[in-house]
């Protein structure tokens, strides 16, 4: 299998770069809704294919607006599809480099969630609960969750898995390790 090249965009020398489409069939019209338009390879617009080394001028608007032309999809604007790759939204401003060649772009409108839930970024859990509320009224804060307790002593009697294999050494002292700092942060 041929891999992307790191230059955004870029193909390998004397093909086009194209991406893989996976369209909501929400948005295709009924005429449209089969796997073979759904699911299919889709050309990066002319003008988003750089030459190697040189800064593309071209934006993920202009891949919107082919998609939506191309397919004629139900929306009234390309301005009113989300694009996402790897299940993270790409904005109609970015340049189009984001997107290499190969890439499953999941097409959909903005409430939906096809192409799977949002990631989780890992500094998410230091925000405040109600960071990305749009809404103004006061929530309450969800009640703390009690840490899990679990012995020290329990922790290497425990030495095989759900599945009945023996676990390892590094294993059974990893897992004495993670017991013994749970214990030191949150008491025995």
């Amino acid at each position: 299998a041929a891999l992307s090249p790191p230059t955004g965009g870029a193909a390998p020398h004397g093909f086009a770069a194209r991406v893989r489409l996976n369209v909501d069939p929400v948005l295709l019209r009924e005429s449209k809704r089969r796997p073979e338009i759904a699911y299919s390879w889709f050309p990066l617009p002319a003008a988003a294919a750089p030459t190697f080394g040189a800064p593309s001028r071209c934006t993920v608007d202009v891949l919107a607006r082919s998609i939506h032309a191309s397919l004629g999809l139900r929306c009234e604007s390309h301005r009113d599809l989300l694009l996402r790759v790897d299940g993270y939204a790409l904005a109609h401003e970015l340049d189009i480099a984001v997107v290499r060649d190969g890439d499953v772009v999941h097409v959909s409108a903005p409430d939906s969630l096809h192409g799977g839930p949002w990631p989780e970024s890992p500094g998410v859990a230091t925000l405040p609960t109600n960071f990305f509320a749009t809404t103004t009224t006061p929530t309450t804060a969800p009640p703390a969750l009690a840490p899990r307790r679990e012995a020290m002593e329990t922790a290497p009697e425990r030495e095989r898995d759900g599945e009945g294999k023996d676990r390892s050494r590094s294993a059974r002292r990893k897992a004495l390790k993670r017991a013994r700092a749970r214990a030191e942060k949150y008491g025995s």
